[in-house]
């Protein structure tokens, strides 16, 4: 066959000769046969994707990358939200143009499109690839908003001129260049100063030798199922980003994560694993019996024409690729992605797991500077409270957890933040507090609902209801029911926050307003703790007492009178507890209300 160019973009030759640039024996590879596929690297890429493309979007739809998986999330649903969270993280916005390096068919830049109304620009050196990315784009309506240019990654700055886009995010591509620092320094010429680059990248893990055969075999597989020239360990990514210019904001291992389903488990072919009725064939394609029947397909459809000349040998390929993937995400010795950013789930497992405030200030800044809204921090408060609320391991009264070393370790956070991190219109170490201020001032106040409290029978309900209503009462009264559970371990971390001297707006002493923004935190709470004792709800009167403790534990000495008044407030308390006559809902009360009139007795000691 001569190195004839079809219809479609591709040459034939590239893909029939694919597989040449390996030698099926590793030991038969030396350093030449690897200096060799880098310097041919446009042959090698081109050649594999010539051939794989196709098998790519029959096996993995038009995102050719992998993606963490929730339980019961379906396959393209995943992938779709790996490339949202790559583009919130990077906080792409409106009238940014952006550079996707290495765009495939299009997919990820359509959806980072839709998802952030930013303009893409798609880089691909593939003919045959650009070519369908355009198709596809055209169908989806967003040929104006999503273009494709066929180019070089090693010659960005030829082709685009230095200080041209907003932003440049690569997914799973930059692996096929010849160096990374050849590649990330193209990237760093092209970004507007100020601009950020987002990856998701492919590397051998820390825990991968090159002096183990096994390991290095596994490396060699991947290579050649994937048109990689050379896996290249992490240390060497980090490396080439810092050496071409690059601040490394946030790194992370995806596949670290402790998910219950593996990145690679569509690649295993175990039917039984499967998310989603749609998600049977998506992983029945990787079994034994699917592998069989596409690669016969294959063999046929090359034999008579319909495929170029080469695409079994690159589909045969493929088949090592998904093989020595599992086995390297299994050995945890290939690192699936790089350079990510957080969301508020890995705030939330921060704090769980003890992280030092050191870190968790930097996590928590990362996110805060990626969200464009006023008030970034409110989903790392609510991220806070999803802890304190699932920490089985400290227990305050009736199952409800003590907040004081989450807010302590969040404040202490808080101190490390830079003038970047602003929450409404507050900067620096007193964004932090003003965020819990507000969180706190929101869910503190009782709005209770019309939903039936337990053990009494809804007016006008009769025994002829029908199963719905009563399915709809039930409904009612379990999401009551959480409400009030909520509504308690807010009022926690309102007494817990007053007692670190933290409802106002700093630490004590650290701006000239805080005395002050404590005086006022102070009378909040003792018009929350006064209010509640006439709500008809007990829970509500837990949530009063639990503040009025923390009034109690940081009254100024020397105060008698405002002493008499709490006395005063807790024996109201005592009083309306006395009148509930369901033995259940009474002890709800018992050991808060207890533990108050302790407080106060302490406080009595205090004043003598």
């Amino acid at each position: 066959m001569t190195n004839d160019v079809t219809a479609d973009g591709r040459v034939g030759d590239r893909i029939e000769n694919y597989t040449a640039f390996w030698k099926k024996d590793l030991n038969r590879e030396d350093e030449g046969n690897t200096e060799n596929r880098l310097n041919s690297y446009t042959d090698v890429v081109n050649g594999y994707y010539d051939g794989a493309t196709e098998l790519y979007e029959y096996g993995w739809a038009q995102s050719f990358h992998f993606s963490r998986f929730y339980k019961g999330e379906a396959f393209l649903a995943s992938l779709a939200r790996h490339e949202h969270y790559l583009a919130a993280q990077m906080n792409l916005r409106p009238g940014m143009r952006v550079l996707d390096v290495g765009c495939g068919v299009g997919g990820p830049a359509r959806q980072i499109a839709e998802f952030s109304d930013s303009e893409i620009v798609g880089l691909n050196n593939n003919d045959f690839q650009i070519g369908r990315a355009r198709r596809y784009t055209q169908k989806a309506g967003l040929e104006n908003q999503v273009t494709f240019v066929k180019g070089d990654f090693m010659k960005l700055a030829e082709q685009f001129g230095e200080n041209s886009f907003d932003a440049v995010y690569a997914i799973e591509a930059t692996v096929h260049a010849p160096t990374w620092e050849g590649v990330y320094g193209e990237i760093f010429k092209v970004l507007k100063p100020g601009g950020v680059f987002g990856v998701y990248e492919w590397c051998m893990t820390d825990r991968w030798d090159a002096s183990n055969p096994e390991h290095r075999h596994l490396a060699h597989q991947i290579e050649l199922g994937n048109g990689i020239p050379e896996m290249r360990p992490l240390r060497m990514a980090r490396e080439a980003l810092k050496t071409v210019g690059f601040e490394i904001e946030h790194e992370e291992d995806l596949a670290e994560r402790p998910d219950p389903i593996p990145w690679y488990y569509p690649l295993e072919g175990d039917i039984s694993k499967a998310q989603t009725f749609w998600d049977y064939l998506t992983v029945w394609r990787m079994s034994w019996s699917g592998k069989l029947v596409s690669h016969n397909a294959m063999r046929l459809m090359e034999w008579v024409g319909l495929l170029p000349k080469g695409t079994y040998d690159v589909g045969e390929s493929l088949k090592v690729a998904g093989e020595s993937l599992v086995k390297g995400g299994q050995t945890k010795v290939r690192r699936r992605s790089f350079s990510t950013i957080v969301d508020t789930s890995t705030i939330r497992d921060a704090f769980l797991q003890g992280v030092d405030s050191s870190t968790l200030a930097t996590m928590i800044q990362t996110f805060a500077v990626s969200d464009p809204s006023p008030t970034p921090l409110t989903a790392v408060v609510e991220a806070i409270f999803e802890a304190v609320s699932s920490d089985s391991s400290s227990s305050h009264f009736n199952n409800n957890r003590d907040p004081h070393a989450y807010l302590r370790r969040f404040l202490d956070a808080s101190s490390y933040f830079s003038s970047s991190v602003v929450h409404a219109g507050v900067a620096g170490p007193l964004a932090g507090p003003r965020a819990l201020q507000m969180q706190i001032r929101k869910f503190s106040t009782w709005v209770p609902s019309s939903a039936t409290r337990p053990g009494q029978q809804e007016s006008g309900t009769t025994s002829s209801s029908t199963s719905s209503s009563i399915s709809d009462m039930m409904q009612r009264i379990a999401g009551d029911r959480q409400r009030r559970k909520d509504h308690i371990q807010w009022a926690n971390i309102h007494a817990a926050a007053l007692e670190l001297g933290m409802l106002g707006m700093g630490h004590a002493g650290e701006s000239d307003n805080s005395g002050y923004a404590y005086a006022m935190g102070r009378a909040f709470s003792e018009m929350m703790a006064r209010d509640a004792v006439w709500e008809s709800d007990e829970v509500e009167w837990v949530a009063g007492i639990c503040v009025l403790r923390a009034v109690i534990r940081t009254a100024m000495r020397g105060d008698r009178r405002q002493r008499d008044e709490y006395d005063e407030l807790l024996r109201t308390y005592e009083r309306r507890w006395k009148e509930i006559k369901d033995e259940a809902r009474q002890s709800l009360v018992t050991e808060v209300l207890l533990a108050a009139k302790d407080d106060l007795a302490r406080l009595d000691e205090s004043l003598r």
